[in-house]
């Protein structure tokens, strides 16, 4: 396929929506660069298929950079002389419960690794800067907590079930 002329970041692209967005954009001929950690909160194995399977299916419409991108240094290296015109932000630490045993993980990935997305576009200008779901554990908090008056905090204490939407 040819390019349609915009390259696109994905950060997060080895997990299932990063790797189904990226696949989307680049079926459309649109250049992605894609950057996963590849933590292992989910199989590493899993997420190097994801990827094989973007690298087989597109070929040079996809570049593949392994780095977190809460470090800003490498996250600049990699993208040194790359011209990016849109960021969809997906990459994130996954887990609320995990993130009680590894608060600092939690923080690194997204928090720190927001700010420097948001700063990396502030920085180049980039025309579509940053957009960004919300993070599928802060959903989950919310339908929890909405479904419940205490904070599933206790972990001998199961998690309700999300409540349906009302409209």
């Amino acid at each position: 396929m040819e390019q349609c002329g915009m390259t696109i970041l994905v950060t997060g692209v080895a997990g299932f929506i990063g790797m189904h967005v990226a696949d989307r954009l680049l079926g459309e001929g649109r250049a992605v660069i894609g950057i996963d950690n590849m933590n292992d909160y989910y199989p590493v194995s899993l997420k190097r298929d994801r990827i094989a399977a973007l690298q087989q299916r597109h070929g040079k419409l996809f570049t593949f950079a392994e780095l977190d991108f809460a470090d800003m240094d490498a996250l600049k290296t990699a993208l040194a002389g790359q011209t990016v015109e849109a960021i969809i932000h997906l990459g994130a630490q996954a887990g609320v419960r995990y993130s009680l045993i590894n608060p600092h993980a939690y923080v690194r990935s997204n928090l720190a690794g927001h700010v420097n997305m948001l700063e990396l576009a502030r920085e180049r200008r980039e025309r579509h800067p940053v957009y960004t779901l919300p993070h599928p554990s802060m959903a989950a908090m919310t339908c929890c907590l909405s479904a419940s008056r205490t904070a599933p905090t206790i972990p001998s204490r199961s998690m309700p079930l999300p409540s349906a939407p009302t409209n």
